[in-house]
């Protein structure tokens, strides 16, 4: 992950990600709580860009946009390399 995760690729990547995130004011993915695209690096609501499908078991979708998804530093942070939940939503008890 390291070899990918660095480079100028990667980072324009995630820019080109973050200015879309960010014109669509996307909240995170995972908990659905506003990003604060203006938040300073590693702080809990910061945007980060996710991968849906890790890089460290699909390497070829690295430099995929389409397997980067917004999230707030903190649930991609606590997210790891594990997979997203799959299955139903949780439907509200109206």
């Amino acid at each position: 992950m390291s070899q990918l995760a660095n480079g100028h690729r990667n980072r324009q990547l995630k820019r080109e990600h973050k200015a879309r995130c960010r014109a669509a004011n996307l909240p995170c993915a995972h908990c659905r709580d506003p990003i604060d695209y203006d938040a300073a690096p590693n702080t809990p609501r910061s945007f980060e860009s996710d991968h849906r499908l890790s890089v460290s078991t699909h390497p070829h979708l690295a430099y995929e946009p389409s397997n980067l998804i917004a999230s707030c530093c903190r649930c991609n942070r606590s997210r790891g390399n594990r997979p997203l939940p799959t299955g139903p939503w949780v439907v509200a008890d109206w």
